[in-house]
């Protein structure tokens, strides 16, 4: 589960810079 949480934060984060 420790490591589905960790792709998904990452996931987040580059959506973030794509949107910026």
């Amino acid at each position: 589960m420790g490591m589905l949480q960790y792709y998904t934060n990452t996931h987040l984060t580059r959506s973030k810079y794509i949107l910026l």
